[in-house]
């Protein structure tokens, strides 16, 4: 067995590693922030949507994206393992599906605001599952 070497935080800043390691903190803060304004944007995006109309959204809609991203690790995971897939891949996949069911949500707005909301998160969890 090889002997561990120990590192310290000045080693992601050395010059070898500090382009991957902007990187990666540039990737992680997107998805922080993504996530995070969808979480605390909903509902009021969902009051927004239901003044001056007679729109009929329930509490338990919210439940969605929840369920939704709960399988996201287990895809990850499996994704991850795949031989012929991999990290990059599965980040890949991950950014461009996130981005596509962003626009669907966009442009679905009024009917599919929830779905297409969850199928986000589900694979905005799984593109931070591949940095974490």
């Amino acid at each position: 067995m090889k002997p561990v070497k120990q590192s310290s935080f000045c080693t992601l800043l050395s010059k070898k590693y500090l382009l991957t390691t902007i990187i990666i903190w540039v990737n992680w803060f997107t998805m922080m922030f993504v996530y995070n304004g969808m979480v605390f944007m909903i509902p009021f995006t969902l009051s927004k949507m239901g003044q001056g109309k007679k729109v009929d959204i329930n509490i338990s809609s919210l439940y969605l994206p929840v369920l939704f991203e709960a399988p996201s690790y287990v895809v990850s995971y499996f994704m991850l393992d795949w031989k012929s897939f991999g990290r990059k891949k599965t980040a890949v996949v991950g950014y461009f599906m996130a981005s596509f069911f962003l626009m669907m949500t966009i442009i679905f707005k009024d009917n599919y605001f929830i779905l297409m909301t969850s199928f986000t998160r589900f694979f905005i969890t799984v593109t931070f599952m591949t940095v974490v």
